[in-house]
């Protein structure tokens, strides 16, 4: 995936020449030195106030103008948002159905139209009979759009025109070409990756292949852009292709589009077509869509960009670390404590060199540390919280968000420990406890404490109250925030089944031993990670079985917005990490450095799901992810 350019979101496309002059002279020259011409396209990014880009389907920057009876959609169903930054006009027409819709200038709403949300303009709105608007209807708003810009460079050098002619086929690799045009007949297979043309024109019953199984397809086209052939899915997510068109020329499409095509410098111009219409998300300068179309908005997938690295030190790993709600991290080693604040600048906390091991709150609020004789807590910012005697043998949990830790009583026997209670010590020192016998495996939660023994796995409160028994083995699990609901690793390690309130659902085999489980905080989505396939559940259900690059699963998370972050290793030990989208389809990839260790990377995704951290080989890092193009 290209990280450097694409991901801004919709765009004013300015091209400026950066460089390059040629000296000629009289002489004749006896070697000749090339140096390759680049042209800099400048990407400046117009959005409306407080939108959400990845919600916007048309976005015009001039003039903007829906046919009778178009329809602009969501993916599930419902009518997505239109906007209009520039100062030229807003036509809907008879019939149009769309979402909540912003316009600078006024809007002429014809018969029957209907705004499904607000209307929001700085002009007036002008409605003929008939027209609805279900939201707030507001006319002389101020609306001052967001600008953002990008650069995307063009080499001069290339590899030369990409021309088939009728009914040739060909496959090719991401890189720089001139010209390309396909004729009748003829078949293009592009993969993941980022393409520059001079121009790109296919004609009818001509065909282009996307294949964005490994993360998405960038396709810049310099001067002219016109797609009268089919785009065709295959493979990966639907429609997730950025077309960025620097012209001036109209963009024509006359074809069921698939991908967001940005041309700010131009018109984009939607035929009418049948079947499924264009889907993806529109632009432009001007946009025009013709009378009976159907736009369905697949939004362009996400970008991962580092925000910043913090590296291990003084030979020792970061073994743990938490997001805090503010955007700053908490981190530990087994000797040390760290504060990182939103710039990656990292604060000592605590230090001993005679600390067995550190450990800390998930919400990132408290730290505990482990020596020979006592267990101390700490608040976030280092100050000290109580001590308590260490427990023979054993380990202690934060319950999350608190001061109160959990650790199982154990009583030492002639071979191992055993179990005998769960108990909870609050910072005043107040502990209580209940019979836990055998516990094997737990999880513990703000409210509730689930736990494994040989034959059962249970659901208690903090008290000891007990919600809910399985009665059967399990191998591992992993609870919601609530523990209302947890997915089970059963014995045998290929098969899994959900717990739903009190209820207990099938059985879903999977391709091979289960490497990773993963549940999300509100319990919605979960997944099993097996070494070649991630299994995405939906409330319990199967969802999507997706295939993984990898040789080797390190560790999976779900974030707060049902996105799959998965850690793993190639075979030659180069790691990376996935983020998969709420269908279990592949949104990102960004590679770290080669690595051995079981855990690494590991991955922690932030409370608001726009972040993420990595552990690393060499340390700590934090990723961003941005969202539309």
């Amino acid at each position: 995936m290209d990280q450097s350019i694409g991901r801004g979101w919709w765009f004013v496309l300015l091209a400026t020449l950066v460089a390059c002059q040629s000296e000629s002279g009289p002489h004749e020259s006896v070697g000749v030195v090339s140096q390759a011409v680049t042209q800099a396209l400048e990407l400046r990014v117009a959005l409306p106030p407080g939108a959400v880009s990845s919600e916007v389907a048309i976005a015009a920057n001039g003039a903007l103008a829906l046919g009778d009876r178009v329809q602009v959609l969501t993916k599930t169903g419902g009518f997505a948002v239109v906007s209009n930054m520039g100062l030229t006009s807003t036509n809907l027409g008879t019939d149009t159905q769309l979402g909540s819709t912003w316009s600078r200038p006024s809007v002429v709403a014809r018969e029957r139209a209907h705004v499904f949300g607000f209307l929001k303009t700085s002009g007036t709105v002008q409605p003929q009979n008939n027209v609805i608007v279900d939201g707030l209807r507001q006319e002389q708003v101020a609306i001052t759009p967001i600008e953002t810009r990008r650069t995307v460079t063009f080499d001069s050098n290339n590899s030369g025109p990409v021309s088939l002619e009728p009914d040739l086929t060909r496959t090719l690799a991401p890189g720089r070409y001139s010209d390309a045009t396909l004729k009748s007949r003829s078949q293009l297979f592009l993969s993941t990756g980022t393409y520059y043309f001079d121009s790109l024109s296919t004609e009818p019953t001509s065909k282009v292949w996307l294949n964005k199984a490994q993360g998405p397809i960038y396709i810049y086209v310099k001067s002219s852009f016109s797609v009268k052939g089919e785009l065709k899915e295959n493979g990966g997510r639907i429609a997730n292709v950025l077309f960025g068109y620097f012209g001036t020329s109209v963009a024509n499409v006359e074809t069921p589009f698939l991908g967001t095509l940005v041309a700010p410098n131009a018109k984009i111009y939607l035929a009418t077509v049948g079947g499924e219409g264009h889907r993806g998300a529109f632009f432009g300068k001007d946009v025009d869509v013709q009378a009976e179309t159907k736009v369905t908005h697949f939004p362009f997938g996400i970008t991962l960009t580092k925000r910043w690295a913090v590296a291990d030190s003084a030979s020792q790993p970061i073994t743990q670390a938490a997001v805090r709600s503010d955007g700053s991290v908490l981190a530990v080693t087994d000797h040390r404590a760290y504060s990182i604040n939103g710039s990656g600048v990292r604060s000592e906390l605590f230090a001993d060199a005679n600390a067995t091991r550190l450990f800390l709150n998930p919400a990132g609020n408290a730290f505990g540390v482990y020596d020979a004789s006592d267990v101390r807590l700490f608040n976030a910012s280092g100050a000290p919280i109580r001590t308590f005697p260490r427990v023979p043998f054993g380990y202690a949990k934060f319950v999350p968000g608190s001061t109160t830790v959990f650790w199982p009583d154990l009583q030492q026997g002639l071979e191992a420990a055993r179990v005998t209670n769960a108990r909870f010590v609050a910072a005043s020192g107040s502990s209580t406890a209940f019979t836990a016998t055998g516990l094997q495996v737990s999880r513990v939660t703000a409210q509730n404490l689930v736990y494994s023994d040989a034959t059962s796995l249970r659901r208690a409160s903090l008290a000891g109250v007990e919600s809910f028994r399985f009665n059967g083995a399990v191998s591992s699990f992993e609870a919601s925030s609530d523990a209302s609901r947890i997915i089970v690793q059963l014995p045998g390690n290929r098969s899994v089944r959900h717990v739903s309130g009190s209820s207990v659902l099938p059985v879903v085999n999977v391709d091979g031993p289960i490497w990773e489980l993963a549940m999300a905080a509100d319990g919605n989505r979960s997944a099993a990670l097996t070494e070649h396939t991630a299994y995405v559940f939906s409330n319990g259900a199967l969802l999507a079985s997706t295939p993984l690059p990898f040789a080797f699963v390190s560790s999976a998370a779900i974030s707060s917005r049902g996105e799959l972050l998965c850690g793993g290793k190639s075979a030659d030990s180069t790691a990376s990490v996935l983020v998969f989208d709420d269908g279990g389809q592949l949104l990102a990839q960004v590679v770290t450095t080669p690595d051995e260790q079981a855990h690494r990377p590991g991955v922690i995704p932030a409370p608001d799901g726009n972040s993420f951290l990595v552990r690393e080989r060499s340390g700590l890092s934090l990723y961003d992810i941005e969202r539309g193009l």
